[in-house]
């Protein structure tokens, strides 16, 4: 029916990056699942998380906690323990944990998603990538940058297997590498891995793709410290 329709609106312009279109759509489709199957159903569960993560987008961490939470409580009740779609539940709720500095929260449920990924997908999945990913920069955020480093060098070998060509997610990773070398104050390293990981997107994206702004940002940021530092 028109739900699946309006979710469908809603998944393209979250592609084209309209968080407000993306909701409206989200919403209507809410609304019509609702109504059709209940509010303890799995595709409901599924919107909820969906909708929670374009808040998350949009810096409503707080908006996007509960209704994640919400999903989560109700997948909880109808699906059984160790459902690939819990997956999603855990990382979208663990980000909202991160942005509001509950570390603890968010390196709780970011494990229980790779826990999750290992068992369901095993470890050579691009899944397991992420989870390296958003684990070991939590690990660089609350300065652990050993184990940092550790989840991120998973990520990096794992991206390299997956992606033997280059691929976005092989500069992603190298990125996430430069942002913890920068807050370790280790500009060299930190430049290193940011100009590679421009490299490989240079190759996939155009120069005013977000991606690309974001990290010729930074490097900029890099550039500059490193600068400031020499003369100090």
């Amino acid at each position: 029916g028109f739900g699946v329709t309006y979710k469908d609106y809603g998944i393209a312009y979250d592609m084209l990056g309209n968080s407000e279109k993306t909701l409206e759509y989200y919403n209507k489709a809410l609304d019509n699942f609702k109504l059709a199957y209940g509010e303890e159903h799995n595709t409901v569960a599924g919107l909820y998380t969906s909708i929670g993560k374009t808040l998350s987008d949009q810096g409503r961490y707080l908006e996007a906690q509960d209704l994640i939470i919400k999903a989560l409580k109700i997948r909880e009740k109808i699906l059984p323990p160790g459902h690939p779609d819990f997956i999603s539940t855990y990382n979208n709720l663990a980000v909202t944990y991160q942005m509001t500095d509950k570390s603890h929260e968010a390196m709780e449920y970011y494990q229980k998603a790779l826990e999750l990924i290992l068992a369901v997908y095993g470890e050579n999945h691009h899944t397991a990538m992420t989870s390296f990913i958003n684990i070991g920069i939590l690990f660089c955020d609350i300065e652990n940058y050993d184990e940092g480093f550790k989840y991120l060098s998973r990520a990096l070998e794992l991206a390299k297997n997956l992606f033997p060509e280059g691929n976005p997610n092989v500069a992603i990773v190298h990125r996430s590498f430069s942002e913890c070398y920068f807050k370790q104050k280790k500009y060299n390293e930190a430049l290193e891995h940011g100009e590679k990981a421009d490299q490989i997107f240079q190759q996939f994206f155009p120069s005013n793709h977000p991606q690309r702004v974001y990290l010729q940002q930074f490097l900029g940021k890099i550039k500059l410290e490193q600068h400031l530092n020499k003369h100090n």
